[in-house]
């Protein structure tokens, strides 16, 4: 007896057998009976198989199903041995034809299964419909097709909490793969629930090694409907994670193709608060940890949580920055890999920060972020009057990680003007200057900020520009007059958040004229860094009559005013760039990292753009 609670029982005495009866003369072998039995459902294969030993035996055998009743079968399930009488017919066949002629250089193969006739309904078993399997090989020589195609789509299977398949459920596989001599190319179209995948393959043979170009591509789905098939399988906190998938590779040589590369994209939306940080904020690869966990996956995924910009966020709620971390692991020594990461995002303003970092081994031997600043890092924007997707397509190196983040200005300043309208409330003590509030400025400052949000869905940069540059000015009014209330301290809680939400207002507006302030780090021959090397491109349409690129001693923005780290330039034209070079002494904090500090004219004032790496 073989047994499986609740899931397969076959009692002592239900038959499964292989039984086989044949005569061998010569070097030929005749199959006169080969069955494969389980309970009352039989398959029967005949045939020969001649000059054995010639260097090409040759095959001639036909297999079909005799008896395709599944009535026996379907009793070794305990919910439907349970609940149907013996001698109650159930229903259901499963008629399979196979055949292989010829030899191992000329050969065609085939095999055909067909499930008809379910239709069975038991407390915990419902089985109804059916499905359809066929495979051909045919191979002449150096050539071979194979071609395999599998469709379930019509079959309905509910069993226990094991399976929930549905009626019109996609599931439906088919192959197709072409060899010639050492070369092989194949194609696969996938659909497993709303998982849709299909792809291509290329693969050279090469002594021990195997070259290759890999293209597969999955687009986003909810993985709960994958899970919805097996729910057992389901992880306990997987919430609505969205996932979808890339595969771009094409390195020179592998060793074998287990050191594939795959990118997993996955988009939390609602569920980031579940898979989030402790902030509330969705992490990188953290958030994904207990699912990669449970997958045992070797590579970190991409991470893209979509970004919900409506309304003002409160501290727990806010999710206007998103980050993806690509972690190449695997690939030769020397080869880069073409590392694509997109985001799902809603109408908005977006400030696009892409680092490169290098990897370490932690104690497990699992590949983690260096504590190391970046080696390059590069900052554009982009504009969305309607949802969209933002890619960023980077070439990497193995033990490089490229970390992209998306961040939605707009929403961002808007959340830091509730957190200064919030604290400067809380100190009380309305400060008047020329008959404007504190309350009054940030009000003003605030509708200006609704008009952005409204020119932003009519793409329209130089006025967000000037808008938000009103906003600076009402905000730094308000700061102003904060700053002189009776027992105020530069540098508490009240000015930082007015500190905070004044560089988010200038991100706005380094977005919005197109800035693309970047950092790389330089090394010498030896690997040591010789210094950092930090840039600005004018991406915009305008003329920027002041630019400042400085490189910071420390955190602290007073040291920013040294005149050995700071180079200032005047006039950048549209496309053009400006480059400063500073010496690999010049933080005095590791973790500071390269700021570009932007100055550019905006209607009547000058506005300040800080722009540092991703943390």
């Amino acid at each position: 007896s073989i047994e499986v609670p609740e899931v397969f029982r076959k009692p002592a005495g239900s038959t499964l057998a292989l039984r086989t009866r044949g005569s061998a003369a010569g070097d030929s072998v005749t199959v006169e009976d080969l069955w494969l039995e389980i309970v009352d459902w039989r398959l029967r294969a005949q045939g020969t198989v001649k000059q054995l030993s010639g260097p090409a035996p040759v095959f001639d055998l036909v297999a079909s199903t005799v008896a395709p009743a599944l009535d026996g079968l379907l009793r070794l399930l305990p919910p439907v041995a349970r609940a149907v009488p013996s001698g109650r017919p159930l229903g259901g066949a499963l008629v399979m034809n196979g055949n292989v002629k010829g030899t191992a250089r000329n050969l065609t193969a085939a095999l055909t299964a067909k499930l008809s006739g379910l239709d069975l309904k038991v407390p915990d078993a419902w089985l109804r419909g059916g499905g359809d399997l066929d495979l051909k090989v045919t191979k002449q020589g150096e050539s071979m097709k194979t071609t395999f195609t599998l469709d379930l789509d019509r079959l309905e299977a509910i069993y226990t909490d094991i399976l929930r398949k549905t009626a019109g459920t996609p599931l439906t596989l088919r192959m197709d793969a072409q060899t010639n001599g050492t070369k092989t190319s194949s194609t696969f179209d996938a659909q497993v629930a709303a998982m849709r995948a299909k792809g291509r393959a290329d693969l050279e043979r090469r002594g021990v090694a195997q070259a290759f170009d890999v293209t597969v591509e999955a687009p986003t789905f909810a993985l709960s409907t994958l899970f919805a098939l097996a729910p057992t399988a389901k992880p306990r906190r997987i919430g609505q994670l969205h996932v979808g998938g890339s595969l771009l590779a094409s390195p020179a040589a592998l060793a074998s193709p287990s050191d594939l590369f795959v990118t997993v994209i996955a988009d939390t939306n609602s569920a980031a608060a579940g898979l989030g940080t402790s902030s509330g904020r969705p992490g990188t690869n953290a958030a994904l940890k207990p699912w990669l966990q449970w997958a045992r996956m070797e590579s970190a995924p991409v991470f893209l949580p979509r970004i919900v910009p409506k309304g003002v966020l409160s501290a727990q709620a806010t999710r206007t920055s998103v980050g993806a971390s690509v972690l190449v692991d695997g690939p030769a020594a020397g080869s880069r890999l073409h590392a694509k990461t997109g985001a799902v995002l809603e109408a908005g303003l977006y400030r696009v920060e892409a680092a490169v970092m290098g990897t370490r081994r932690d104690d497990d031997g699992l590949a983690a972020l260096s504590a190391a600043p970046p080696r390059l890092w590069r900052m554009e924007s982009v504009l969305l009057a309607r949802p969209g997707m933002s890619t960023k397509l980077v070439r990497l190196l193995p033990d490089q990680t490229l970390i992209v983040r998306w961040t939605e200005t707009i929403s961002e300043a808007r959340f830091r003007l509730q957190t200064a309208r919030r604290t400067s409330a809380a100190q009380g003590g309305p400060t008047t200057y020329t008959g404007i509030t504190i309350a009054k400025a940030l009000g003003q400052a605030a509708r200006r900020l609704g008009e952005v949000q409204t020119l932003a869905a009519r793409g329209n940069r130089a006025e967000i520009a000037r808008r938000t540059h009103l906003a600076l000015l009402s905000v730094a009014q308000a700061q102003a007059m904060a700053r002189n209330r009776p027992g105020a301290v530069p540098g508490d809680a009240d000015d930082r958040a007015f500190t905070e939400l004044t560089l988010a207002l200038s991100e706005i507006s380094a977005a919005a004229c197109n800035l693309v302030p970047s950092e790389a780090r330089t090394l010498g021959a030896d690997g040591s860094p010789t210094g950092t090397r930090v840039s600005l491109t004018n991406a915009g349409r305008k003329t920027i009559p002041l630019v400042t690129l400085a490189l910071p001693a420390s955190a602290d923005a007073a040291a920013m005013a040294q005149e050995s780290r700071r180079r200032v330039f005047r006039s950048v034209r549209p496309g053009a760039t400006i480059t400063a070079l500073f010496p690999p002494s010049a933080p005095a904090d590791p973790g500071v990292g390269a700021k570009a500090v932007v100055q550019f004219i905006v209607g009547m004032g000058a506005a300040v753009v800080t722009a540092a790496p991703p943390p």
